[in-house]
């Protein structure tokens, strides 16, 4: 997965499946973004025209150990809601962890 950052005062971006309903979801400069669900197109045109600058390419799966502190620190603020992370990069990754085991035991309840 690929993390972008919002460079310009506001962007919108449409989100959801290609043949299905697309919402229109605006973001604001600073704020970080992936690129799921967004059309490939869409992106590309974003950062060729400098709304968009491409962060840093995330792993796909779960973060583990060989993840770089930014790359947790982006993982982390790109999750609905935003994970709270800080120190150093164990500490992040145990809090990602736990808050992901937590949101997946709650959502199969």
């Amino acid at each position: 997965m690929t993390i972008y950052l919002v460079k310009a005062p506001a962007v919108k971006v449409s989100i959801g499946a290609a043949a299905g309903n697309r919402v229109a979801r605006f973001v604001k400069r600073g704020d970080v973004i992936s690129g799921d669900g967004v059309l490939p197109g869409q992106i590309d045109d974003l950062v060729k025209r400098g709304f968009l600058e491409e962060v840093v390419q995330l792993p796909e799966g779960d973060p583990d150990e060989k993840w770089t502190g930014q790359q947790l620190d982006l993982f982390a603020s790109g999750q609905e809601p935003p994970i709270a992370v800080k120190g150093k990069v164990t500490d992040k990754l145990a809090a990602i962890t736990a808050e992901l085991a937590t949101r997946r035991a709650a959502a199969t309840q």
